[in-house]
C-alpha cells in the first residue's frame, strides 16, 4: 500500500512539473467555453479563461440547430453541435449540455438521442414553448437512456405520430435517471399519441419523475405515462406532476413486486370511463401520498397495491370535490351503555332512531341545542315552533310581534329619525357625544357650536372667523380668505403666511422681517449656478470644484477642450489620468465574423478580395482565424492571404489550400495550417494597427475556395477619438 502511494506522488510531481515547465508565465490561452448567462448570448469571451480555469467543473458543450455553423466542435455557441446527440458523443461523465432555446429535432428511428454516457446532465434553456423540442415522428421513433445518473431538465417532446410504441426507453443500465420540469405537450393532431409515454426495464432503479407536464391528444388513448411492467424496480418516484389524459389503462402502471415507491403530491386525470390514475399490483410496496385523482369511477382511481397511503383525494365529477381514497376505515360497532353510547347520543331521538323527533332523547345533542329545560327532562322543546324549519317560518313572514323594533333602540341611542339630526338628542345618545362630547370625552362644545363650527368652515366657501382650525391654516389671520394666492409674509401669522415667509428667505436669502446673518448664501450660490444655465458657476462652488478651469467664474461644461491639470478641477484631473494612461486604459473590443459554407461562387468563396471588418479612424488589432470545417479549394491550388485593402498581404502571406488542407479547430497564422495552440510570437504577429479607415480582408488567387468554413476572431482597441471595427459581408475589398 505504501508502495502505490509513493508511486502516485511521484508520477503527480513530475506531471506537474512537466506543465509548469511548458507553460510562459505570460501567456494567457483560450479554452473553447463561453459562459452563459439567462440565454444564449455569451457576456464573457472565450480568450479570458486562464488555462486551468476546468479543473473544478465538467466540460460544458453547446447544442443548437438555428446557428449558421453546424457540426461545430459543441465548445461554444458560436461551434454549437446541431444535434443533443452529437454532444453527447462528445461528453464525459459529470459533462453538462446545454441546449438553446427554440432547438428542435425530428426522431424517424429508435434512439433518436441515446443518453449513453454516465452522470452528464442536459439542460433545456428558454420557458413554455420556447424550449428545446424532440418530435417523435415514426411509431418506432424512441429516445434511450442507456447510462446512470443521466439528469434530463427543462425540454419538451412531442408526438408526431399516431401509435409510437415508446417515448422514452429507460434501459437496464438507465440507473438513477432524473426528468425535471421537462412537458409532453397536446399534440398538434388529435390522434397523435404514445402507446407507453415512458418505459422501465427491469432493475432501472432510483428512477425519478418531479416538476412535469403531460397533455395526451383529445380522441386516441395512450396505454400509460409511465410503464413499469417490465420488470422489478426499486425506488421509483412520480413527484409534483401534472399528468392529464387518455389512459387506456392507467397513467402510472406497475404489475410487478416495486418495492420502497414513492407517488406523490401529483394531479392525474384518467378520461377513460373506468380505468385508473394509479395502479400497482397487490404486492407493491411503498407510498402514495397527497395526490389529486380524477376519473368517471371513483374506485377506479386508485389502486396502492400494498403501498401506504395518506392524503389521497379522488374526484368522480366535474361538479364534485375530492373524498378521500381509499375510502376511511369502519369505526366499529357501538355498545349501547358503554362510553361508545356517546356516538349515538348525538343523533338518537326518543324512539331511538334517527328520524327527526317530537320530543327530543334525554342528555342528546339535541336536548341541548333545541331545549332551555334541564337535559333530564328536555320537555320545553316543541317542534312545531322551536324547529329551524318554525324559526325560519317566521322570518319569511316578517313575524315581529314577539321581537324588540329595532327603529326603536336606535330611537334610545342614535335618536335619528327621517335622516335629520334632532334639535334635542337624547340624554346618553350617541347623537349627544356627536354634537356636544360630555367629560369622559373632554371639553365638551358650546351649546350653538358643532364640528363645522369647530373646522371653521361654512361647508360652501373657506371664508369663515379666525377662531377655527381654518383661520390658523389661512392666508390672513385676519378674514382667512385661502382662495387668493396672495399671501403676505408674516413670521407670526398663520401658517400659509410663515410658509411665504420661509419661502421668500429660501430664495432671495432675504427673511423679510427676520434679521439676516452677516453672511448669508443661498443654495443656487453653493451650487455655484445662476439657475438657468452652467456658464456663472462661482470658483469655491461646487460646479466650480467639477468645472474646465478651476481658476475662472465661467466653469461651463460645454467645451470639450479641457486642459490636463494634475492639481486642477475634477474635469482637469480626469483629462490629466486620460493623457498620461493613453489608449492603454481602454479594454479589447471582440468580435466575431463566419464565412458560411464555401462553394466556389458564394460571396466569401470567389477569386477575388473579400471584407472580414470595415474599420474608421485608427485602431489597434488582433485577428485570429479559425476553420470551422476542413478548407478546401477547386484543384487544391488556390490561394489564400489576408491584409488590408491596400496590401491583402500585410498580415499573413499567401497560403496554398489543398485538399483539407485546414481542418475543423486548427488556426491560420502563417503557411502552417494545421496550428491549434499560438505562442506570443504568433500572436503578435497577427497584432497591427490600421490607419485611416483601412478595411480588413483576404484575398483568393488562382483558384476559388470549393469546401469548408471559417470563423474570424477579432479583438480591436481605438486609437483615435473616431476608431471602431464593424463586421464585414464578404464583398470586395
Amino acid at each position: 500500500m505504501f508502495n502505490k502511494i509513493f508511486r502516485y506522488t511521484l508520477i503527480l510531481f513530475v506531471a506537474l512539473g512537466l506543465i509548469f515547465s511548458t507553460v510562459p508565465a505570460s501567456t494567457s490561452y483560450a479554452l473553447e467555453r463561453v459562459v452563459t448567462i439567462g440565454g444564449t448570448k455569451p457576456y464573457k469571451n472565450i480568450s479570458e479563461f486562464l488555462l486551468f480555469d476546468n479543473l473544478t467543473e465538467g466540460n460544458v458543450w453547446y447544442v443548437n440547430s438555428n446557428i449558421a455553423l453546424s457540426g461545430g466542435a459543441g465548445k461554444a455557441w458560436g461551434t454549437a453541435c446541431a444535434t443533443l446527440d452529437a454532444a453527447i458523443n462528445k461528453a464525459g461523465e459529470g459533462d453538462i449540455i446545454f441546449i438553446a432555446d427554440n432547438h428542435t429535432e425530428s426522431f424517424t428511428a429508435a434512439d433518436g438521442f441515446d443518453a449513453d454516457v454516465a452522470g452528464i446532465t442536459i439542460i433545456g434553456l428558454g420557458n413554455g414553448a420556447d424550449r428545446a423540442t424532440f418530435t417523435f415522428a415514426n411509431t418506432a421513433a424512441t429516445v434511450a437512456i442507456g447510462a446512470a445518473n443521466v439528469t434530463i431538465d427543462n425540454v419538451r417532446f412531442l408526438a408526431g405520430i399516431s401509435d409510437i410504441v415508446t417515448g422514452i426507453s429507460v434501459e437496464v443500465g438507465g440507473d438513477n435517471l432524473t426528468l425535471r420540469n421537462c412537458e409532453f405537450p397536446i399534440p398538434t393532431t388529435a390522434t397523435f399519441e404514445f402507446l407507453n409515454v415512458i418505459t422501465l426495464a427491469t432493475g432501472a432503479d432510483d428512477f425519478t419523475i418531479e416538476n412535469c407536464k403531460y397533455r395526451g391528444g383529445a380522441t386516441s388513448a395512450t396505454n400509460h405515462f409511465l410503464y413499469a411492467g417490465t420488470g422489478i424496480n426499486s425506488n421509483l418516484k412520480v413527484v409534483n406532476s401534472d399528468i392529464q389524459g387518455l389512459f387506456a389503462i392507467a397513467g402510472i402502471w406497475s404489475n410487478k413486486v416495486d418495492t420502497l415507491g414513492l407517488i406523490a403530491n401529483n394531479t392525474i386525470l384518467n378520461s377513460v370511463t373506468g380505468q385508473h390514475c394509479i395502479e400497482f399490483t397487490t404486492t407493491a410496496t411503498g407510498m402514495i401520498v397527497n395526490n389529486r385523482l380524477y376519473g368517471d369511477t371513483y374506485a377506479a382511481t386508485l389502486d396502492p397495491g400494498s403501498m401506504f397511503c395518506l392524503g389521497n383525494l379522488a374526484s368522480a365529477a366535474i361538479d364534485l370535490d375530492g373524498v378521500p381514497i381509499p375510502t376511511l376505515p369502519a369505526i366499529g360497532t357501538v355498545t349501547a351503555g358503554s362510553a361508545d353510547d356517546i356516538l349515538k347520543k348525538l343523533y338518537y331521538t326518543a324512539d331511538g332512531t334517527g328520524n327527526y323527533p317530537a320530543t327530543v332523547a334525554q342528555e342528546s345533542a339535541l336536548s341541548y341545542i333545541m331545549s332551555k329545560s334541564a337535559s333530564a327532562a328536555a320537555t320545553s322543546y316543541n317542534n312545531t315552533t322551536d324547529s329551524l324549519e318554525a324559526i325560519r317560518d317566521v322570518i319569511d313572514t316578517n313575524d315581529t310581534a314577539n321581537q324588540i323594533d329595532i327603529d326603536a333602540i336606535l330611537a334610545d341611542t342614535i335618536t335619528i329619525s327621517g335622516g335629520t339630526l334632532p334639535v334635542s338628542p337624547t340624554s346618553g345618545s350617541l347623537a349627544t357625544f356627536v354634537s356636544g362630547g360630555g367629560t369622559a370625552l373632554g371639553t365638551p362644545l358650546a351649546t350653538s357650536k358643532s364640528l363645522v363650527d369647530a373646522i371653521g368652515t361654512n361647508g360652501t366657501t373657506v371664508a369663515d372667523t379666525a377662531t377655527g382650525i381654518a383661520g390658523m391654516i389661512g392666508v390672513d389671520d385676519a378674514d382667512n380668505v385661502m382662495a387668493t394666492s396672495s399671501v403676505a409674509s408674516n413670521r407670526d401669522g398663520s401658517v400659509f403666511e410663515r410658509l411665504e415667509h420661509i419661502a421668500k428667505y429660501l430664495e432671495t436669502g432675504t427673511p423679510g422681517a427676520l434679521v439676516a446673518p452677516a453672511n448669508t448664501f443661498t443654495i443656487l450660490d453653493i451650487l455655484g449656478t445662476d439657475g438657468s444655465t452652467t456658464t456663472g458657476a462661482v470658483a469655491g462652488s461646487i460646479l466650480g470644484a467639477i468645472g474646465t478651469n478651476e481658476a475662472a467664474a465661467a466653469t461651463a461644461f460645454t467645451s470639450s477642450a479641457v486642459e490636463a491639470e494634475a492639481n486642477g478641477s475634477v474635469l482637469e484631473r480626469l483629462e490629466a489620468l486620460q493623457v498620461s494612461a493613453g489608449p492603454s486604459y481602454i479594454h479589447p473590443k471582440y468580435l466575431a465574423v463566419a464565412t458560411g459554407t464555401f462553394d466556389t461562387t458564394g460571396v466569401w468563396s470567389t477569386v477575388a478580395s473579400h471584407e472580414i471588418a470595415t474599420v474608421t479612424g485608427m485602431v489597434k488589432v488582433t485577428i485570429i482565424p479559425e476553420c470551422v470545417t476542413s478548407v478546401s479549394s477547386v484543384s487544391d491550388t488556390g490561394t489564400i492571404q489576408l491584409g488590408d485593402e491596400t496590401v491583402t498581404s500585410s498580415v499573413i502571406a499567401a497560403s496554398t489550400l489543398g485538399a483539407g488542407a485546414m481542418a475543423a479547430g486548427e488556426l491560420w497564422v502563417d503557411a502552417t495550417l494545421t496550428r491549434t495552440i499560438l505562442t506570443q510570437t504568433q500572436v503578435n504577429a497577427i497584432t497591427f494597427v490600421v490607419a485611416a479607415g483601412k478595411d480588413i480582408g483576404y484575398e483568393v488567387a488562382t483558384n476559388a475556395l470549393s469546401a469548408g468554413s471559417m470563423i474570424f476572431h477579432i479583438w480591436w482597441t481605438p486609437l483615435d477619438a473616431t476608431g471602431a471595427v464593424a463586421a464585414g459581408a464578404g464583398g470586395t475589398l
